[in-house]
């Protein structure tokens, strides 16, 4: 009834599949449980007391939502919106006292300061903005002492969340934001470098798992280095450099560090032994490769997946000469590669390729005939 749908590249589980049958029953299940509430379309009616109970409720659409939140304030626990504007959104979330999950907030910022009293909050995530206002977070946000989880555009340096361990800023949000009270996180995505980089806000923070970062500034980049080299539990980080990528770069004591992601120039590959040695997934961005960078690529021993990405690699050959290079590789994207025009790869190398993915190559006619049967193109 349940089956598995999709994979991640390093073999966990990432989607499964349900009949609708199943899914169907499970709703109508919860419902009747008041476990959840759905509410879709362009009219909600007012909910019986025994909907109104839900500690669940997921809203999609624009609704007027004022007096119809208001009855399920005492029992909620989690609310999701999707697909929702500000211009329906009146009423006031205090009275929400029990609420754990807030997610898709539809508010202005200037009724964000009522988050505050909502001091059950494990997790928050923050409607961006509305036509061209931007959301800062209000001080009241402080007083969330539970909070793990804030997605939002900018984070207000002010609010000294000891306990947040999940901080996500909106792609583009060019927040410089200080690290220096956040020494729990175990999650840091799209921070931009800058003076809290270079306080050593980011090396404090030995817990981090998974880092994505946009170095702004050449002169931030050895201190931004230097501190993720002492970053020993991170699991998964993307880089985007200003500059090119420091080939002294050295990551091979970071032993748990199993996805990297760089996205800027490499003018010359570190050697093997200074990437991380249990390396599983790969991907190279604007890396403007040079053509026998394949072979060092190659001698990664635990790599499973490599995505050259636009700009990565320049050349109208990719060549794999090692008879025994990339010896645990599963799947090879080649993406935007836009002057390859064939991939020579010797016998005895990528014995394990199960995948070649081609997607926007245009010119690239020839590939090895053992890997027809595995190619997908898009």
């Amino acid at each position: 009834m349940i089956q598995v749908g999709t994979l991640t590249s390093l073999g966990s589980l990432k989607a499964v599949r349900m009949r609708d049958v199943l899914r169907d029953f499970s709703i109508s299940k919860g419902k009747e449980e008041g476990f959840l509430e759905i509410y879709s379309g362009r009219k909600i009616e007012s909910p019986t007391s025994q909907k109104a109970k839900s500690r669940r409720l997921a809203i999609h659409g624009e609704h007027d939502l004022h007096v119809f939140l208001n009855l399920y304030a005492p029992y909620l626990r989690s609310l999701l919106f999707f697909n929702i504007g500000y211009s329906k959104c009146g009423f006031i979330f205090k009275d929400f006292k029990l609420l754990r999950v807030l997610n898709g907030v539809p508010m202005p910022s200037q009724a964000l300061s009522v988050v505050g009293s909502l001091i059950q909050l494990r997790y928050l995530g923050v409607l961006m903005r509305t036509d061209m206002e931007k959301i800062e977070l209000p001080r009241s946000i402080g007083k969330l002492k539970n909070l793990q989880t804030l997605i939002v555009e900018n984070y207000d340096k002010y609010c000294k969340l000891k306990n947040l361990r999940h901080l996500l800023l909106v792609h583009g949000a060019r927040a410089m934001i200080r690290l220096d009270t956040l020494n729990n996180l175990r999650t840091l995505k799209n921070v931009h470098s800058g003076r809290g980089m270079e306080d050593g806000g980011l090396a404090s923070m030995t817990n981090l798992r998974q880092l994505k970062m946009v170095v702004l500034a050449k002169e931030h980049l050895n201190s931004v280095v230097s501190n993720i080299e002492r970053l020993h539990c991170l699991e998964s980080s993307s880089l985007e450099f200003a500059g090119s990528f420091p080939t002294a770069i050295n990551l091979s004591h970071l032993e748990h560090l199993h996805k990297l992601n760089l996205d800027e120039e490499i003018k010359k590959l570190p050697d093997p032994q200074q990437f991380p040695p249990n390396l599983v997934k790969l991907t190279l961005i604007s890396s403007y490769l040079e053509e026998d960078s394949i072979v060092r690529l190659g001698r990664l021993p635990n790599l499973k997946m490599l995505l050259l990405g636009s700009d990565s690699y320049k050349w109208t050959k990719l060549v794999c000469s090692s008879s025994e290079g990339f010896p645990q590789l599963h799947i090879l994207h080649l993406q935007s590669l836009l002057s390859l025009e064939e991939l020579i790869v010797e016998e005895g190398a990528m014995m394990k390729l199960k995948n070649l993915k081609i997607d926007r190559c245009p010119r690239l006619r020839k590939i090895p005939e053992r890997f027809k049967l595995l190619t997908t193109y898009s």
